[in-house]
């Protein structure tokens, strides 16, 4: 039995989530004005140091913005927004579409970067992480699969030689994972429906990866990419999605 952890939320964080969702989704667009704490705390049934919390909370994101004496502003947060709203724009405008864009554009990032910064000897190693992968499709264990894949990719990001789009990556994984609640039983079924689709005894997507990488060939690589992310995008859609 597959048990999901119960999520409590405060009040201040509830009332941040509920503007951020109108202001992410347009709703409340860029340049409109909030309404004052006191229509606010009335509507929401909260007093004013718990609106404000949330606001500030808001402010943080680059969601909105104050100046003395004037009320709170909408932001356009593609100019202002944190990284923070990967999550809430992965949860608002679907999982799939989301994901396929930020991955597309993470991996293409990499490989320029990594063309640009690998040693040889490091795409040499890099090719020899796909020997794990091989052997456990063979034997058809698909966790052995997911793991040495997982693995095979954080290699290939750290030759990037960026902490940033390092972190980007965990961001958007950690994002999906929550957006799709692939923590739980969602995320088994899409990575063994993603490595089904994916991988075959003779056919690994890594080693032309590596092959490209090696001939220092952008394009190439790009299209193994764009071609990885179609599929998982095409497999995340099928999934049935959590509920709750």
């Amino acid at each position: 039995m597959h048990l999901r952890p119960i999520v409590r939320t405060s009040l201040p964080a509830s009332i941040t989530a509920e503007l951020r969702r109108q202001i992410l989704s347009g709703a409340l667009p860029a340049g409109a004005q909030l309404p004052a704490e006191r229509e606010l705390a009335s509507g929401f049934a909260a007093n004013r140091t718990t609106v404000r919390e949330a606001l500030r909370d808001l402010e943080r994101s680059g969601l909105v913005a104050r100046h003395q004496g004037r009320p709170y502003v909408v932001l356009d947060y593609r100019q202002h927004g944190a990284l923070e709203l990967i999550e809430p724009l992965m949860a608002l405008g679907g999982h799939a579409t989301a994901a396929a864009d930020a991955l597309h554009m993470l991996y293409t990032s990499a490989v320029d970067l990594v063309v640009a910064r690998a040693a040889d000897a490091d795409l040499d190693a890099l090719g020899t992480a796909i020997d794990p992968i091989a052997i456990a499709v063979a034997r058809g264990d698909v966790a052995a699969v997911i793991e040495a894949d997982r693995a095979f990719h954080r290699a290939f990001f750290a030759l990037a030689r960026s902490p940033f789009i390092e972190l980007m990556l965990n961001g958007v994984s950690t994002a999906l994972e929550r957006a799709t609640g692939s923590a739980g039983a969602f995320g088994s079924r899409t990575a063994a429906a993603y490595v089904t689709a994916r991988y075959d005894e003779t056919s690994l997507p890594h080693a032309g990866f590596v092959a490209a990488l090696r001939a220092r060939d952008r394009n190439r690589a790009r299209a193994v990419v764009a071609h990885a992310v179609t599929t998982f995008t095409r497999v995340v859609a099928a999934q049935p999605q959590p509920r709750g």
